[in-house]
C-alpha cells in the first residue's frame, strides 16, 4: 500500500468542462480551511491532467459526458479498497466541506445512530436514496456505487447513480440552509457540506423537470446568476447560506 500523508482520502470524478479548474480549486481551498492535511485523488474523464497538480490520478477515460459518472465512482471505490485511511470522502466536483470539525460532527452523529456511512438524501430533488455527491465513511467497504431504480417522493420510478451500501447503515444528510437561494441548487447538507449542483453540466434536476417548483422558480435566480454570484466571493456566498 502507498504511504499516506494524512488520515483522510478525498476522491472526485472530474470531466472536461470549462469550470473544472474552478471547482478543483474550491475543493483544494475548502478542504485546506476545514480539514488541514488531506490526500486528494481523482478519476478523469477527458479532463486535462495538468490541472490536478495536487491530486493522485486514479484513472482516465474518454467517454461521452452523460451517464459515465458511475465509471469513475467504481474506479474510485476500487482504488479506496487498496488503501488504508482512517477516513474516506467521495465528493462531486462541485461539493466540499465548509466547516471546521466536520469529520468529528459526522463521526459523532454516525456513532449516535449506529450508522457506518453518511450521504445526502436529496429530498429537495424528491430523492430518498444515498446520493454520491458526498459520501463519508471510515470503512472503504461502504464505498459501493451502482445504478438503481427507486421511488421518488412523488412515487415515480427513478433510475440514478447511488451509493449501494446497506441502507440500514446510512446516515442521511438533509438540506439545512438557513438561507435558501434556490430550491435545489446551492444546498448545504447537515451544516457540513456545500453542493452547488449542476456545476459541471447543463442545469437540470429531477424536481424541476417534473414541474414540482414551477410556481416558485421565477422568484429565484437562474443557475447562471448563482454561478456568477458564487465566483465573486465563494466564502461570503457560503457564509450567507449557513
Amino acid at each position: 500500500m502507498r504511504k499516506h500523508n494524512s488520515d483522510l482520502l478525498v476522491c472526485s470524478v472530474f470531466t472536461d468542462d470549462s469550470r473544472s479548474r474552478f471547482w478543483l480549486e474550491q475543493q483544494y481551498d475548502w478542504l485546506a480551511r476545514t480539514t488541514g492535511v488531506f490526500d486528494h485523488a481523482v478519476f478523469l474523464n477527458r479532463a486535462a491532467e495538468s490541472l490536478f497538480r495536487r491530486s493522485h490520478i486514479i484513472g482516465r477515460a474518454d467517454l461521452p459526458p452523460n451517464g459515465t459518472h458511475i465509471v469513475g465512482l467504481r474506479a474510485i471505490a476500487d482504488y479506496c479498497q487498496t488503501t488504508r485511511y482512517k477516513y474516506y470522502l467521495v465528493l462531486d466536483s462541485d461539493c466540499f466541506p465548509i466547516v471546521a470539525g466536520w469529520v468529528d460532527i459526522l463521526l459523532s452523529s454516525m456513532k449516535e445512530f449506529g450508522k457506518r456511512f453518511a450521504a445526502p438524501a436529496r429530498t429537495e430533488n424528491l430523492d430518498i436514496f444515498p446520493h454520491p455527491s458526498a459520501v463519508f465513511t471510515t470503512d472503504a467497504r461502504y464505498l459501493t456505487f451502482g445504478i438503481r431504480t427507486s421511488p421518488s417522493l412523488l412515487g415515480a420510478k427513478v433510475r440514478d447513480v447511488t451509493c449501494t451500501a446497506p441502507r440500514a447503515c446510512w446516515f442521511p444528510l438533509l438540506k439545512s440552509n438557513r438561507v435558501t437561494v434556490h430550491p435545489v441548487l446551492s444546498t448545504v447538507y447537515y451544516g457540513v457540506f456545500y453542493h452547488h449542483g449542476c456545476g459541471s453540466r447543463e442545469f437540470g434536476t429531477r424536481a424541476v423537470s417534473a414541474g414540482y417548483y414551477d410556481h416558485l422558480l421565477d422568484a429565484f435566480p437562474s443557475d447562471q446568476e448563482l454561478m456568477t454570484a458564487f465566483r465573486k466571493d465563494p466564502a461570503k456566498y457560503v457564509a450567507r447560506l449557513i
